[in-house]
């Protein structure tokens, strides 16, 4: 696949614009960014009787749904890699719903799952440690849904309040629910969003968990810490300790210019982090910054570096991500795995 078709898949054709826009940081020395950075030698089948899930439609297509949320291209189901099969980065098992999930990871608005029966999408907004997120529920029978219920378990790290929706939906129609949301301190889970209705077609009971994606990268803002702040910044934190983590990738499209430059607006437009040209000696790599924000806690400083190797065989991208909080860099590690490996 092509870079357009895989990195803007992920993005959408319209990608939330950036918390600001990235600032150029000073040029550092260049012989002194590898020893300052250190130089480094995932479908179940539906339960019987329950609606039937939709495959993710190929981007561009009109599937005849009920609602369409967003205007932005909905990614093809991929193979998912064995770092991504390892991830629950939704509880159905089911590759549509992933897909789904992981492109809103790093999107606004979307479809978050859809069958035969419901569509349920979503837009939302954040900033600093606040969010605000609408969803929607849609019949698409031609009969009622009766006894629905949409409701989030407490969460130790989120606050979330919410008001209960009707219990029945006419058909064709759809009805909404207003998230307002506060992170209180670094995490790794996404909150579960429990859906229960009577089946129309069947009259019988249905439930689905559905991981919604409120992610410790949607309460990160860009930072432009000086290449002095940074460096510091960065060797505070132990290699190989929690703090840190890294990977390294094939990807099946190639290793160029354009694919850096996509990266690049992927990592600031998605997980709102802003790129510092300029600390790193080679064109091909990305240092990018950012601040986690949460309520109760201090700031933390989020680090990144990319790096891609266009002339092995076959070329390879990698990533090392630091923090000073060993649950935030897990939960970075998780997604930027997610659509690294979806490359």
């Amino acid at each position: 696949p092509s870079v357009a078709s895989s990195l803007m898949a992920l993005l959408g054709a319209a990608a939330p614009a950036p918390v600001s826009a990235p600032v150029s940081a000073p040029a550092g020395p260049a012989g002194d960014i590898l020893a300052m950075l250190g130089a480094r030698p995932a479908q179940a089948p539906a339960p019987a009787q329950a609606p039937v899930p939709a495959a993710a439609p190929a981007p561009g297509s009109n599937d005849g749904g009920l609602i369409d949320l967003t205007s932005a291209a909905r990614p093809t189901t991929a193979q998912l890699g064995a770092e991504l099969a390892s991830l629950s980065l939704s509880v159905t098992g089911n590759p549509a719903v992933d897909q789904w999930f992981r492109r809103l990871v790093v999107a606004n608005e979307g479809v978050l799952y859809e069958d035969n029966i419901v569509q349920v999408g979503l837009k939302s907004e954040f900033r600093f440690a606040e969010g605000r997120m609408m969803l929607f529920y849609g019949n698409k029978a031609t009969s009622p849904i009766t006894g629905f219920s949409a409701t989030i378990p407490p969460s130790p790290d989120l606050q979330i309040q919410y008001a209960p929706v009707p219990d029945s939906i006419p058909p064709r129609t759809q009805v909404k629910q207003i998230l307002n949301m506060t992170c209180t301190v670094p995490f790794v889970e996404a909150p579960l969003l429990h859906l229960q209705f009577t089946n129309p077609l069947t009259n019988s009971p249905f439930s689905i968990q559905l991981r919604l994606p409120v992610v410790p990268t949607k309460f990160i803002s860009p930072a432009t810490p000086s290449p002095e702040e940074f460096f510091r910044a960065w060797k505070q934190i132990p290699p190989g300790s929690t703090m840190e983590s890294n990977a390294t990738f094939t990807p099946s499209i190639p290793v160029d210019a354009n694919t850096v430059q996509n990266l690049g607006r992927l990592l600031n437009q998605g997980f709102h982090l802003a790129v510092l040209p300029g600390l790193d000696p080679s064109p091909s790599n990305l240092v990018c910054a950012g601040t986690f924000n949460s309520r109760t806690g201090s700031p933390v400083l989020v680090l990144l570096r990319i790096e891609t190797f266009p002339t092995r065989q076959p070329a390879q991208i990698s990533f090392t991500a630091r923090t000073t909080s060993a649950p935030l860099t897990t939960a970075i590690n998780r997604y930027l795995i997610a659509h690294f490996s979806a490359m």
